[in-house]
């Protein structure tokens, strides 16, 4: 069985990123900062005479509010990467071939052939099927890498037949 697929680990760390930024509770919160920041801005700029410079105040707060939502998005991201420890090096994965003794994977810079002695754990997260092996690297395969749920149910079978390992489905946990 071959499996042909792209997968980037930004591509992923987006998925989860938007998610979590969509969800209400971090609109409220970056809505309520906004709002707060803006009218103390917007006192302060009252309380000058001239009217260009609280022009240029005013300007500048709504700015400033712009620069805060996007740190705090790459906050987010560095949060989310750390959390689900993702790796650009071990998640750029274009190509899994199963045979009978080895698991293929290449790489876009290099081509590593892992036995299946070598494979430490396996688990999946949500539509993700995480593939560690005993060097610390990982095949990260998505569900739509497969024709069908079929493929991918005889891709499970098949590792768990050939390494004896159980591959389990974990919830929301920190994969490691």
């Amino acid at each position: 069985m071959e499996v042909h697929f792209q997968f980037n680990g930004k591509e992923y760390l987006d998925t989860i990123l938007k998610d979590n930024i969509s969800s209400k509770k971090f609109k409220k919160n970056l809505i309520c900062e906004a709002v707060v920041f803006l009218a103390l801005v917007f006192l302060f700029a009252l309380r000058i005479r001239y009217v260009k410079i609280r022009h240029i105040i005013m300007i500048i707060g709504v700015i400033v509010v712009f620069f805060v939502k996007k740190v705090n998005t790459i906050r987010l991201k560095k949060e989310f990467r750390d959390k689900y420890n993702i790796k650009d090096n071990d998640v750029r994965i274009t190509h899994i071939k199963l045979d009978d003794n080895f698991i293929i994977v290449s790489q876009i810079m290099e081509e590593s052939k892992y036995s299946y002695e070598a494979v430490k754990e396996a688990y999946v997260i949500g539509d993700y099927l995480y593939i560690k092996f005993i060097d610390d690297r990982r095949a990260c395969v998505h569900a739509r890498a497969f024709q069908d749920g079929e493929s991918a149910q005889r891709f499970v079978n098949d590792l768990e037949k050939k390494t004896g390992l159980k591959v389990y489905r974990r919830k929301d946990e920190i994969i490691k």
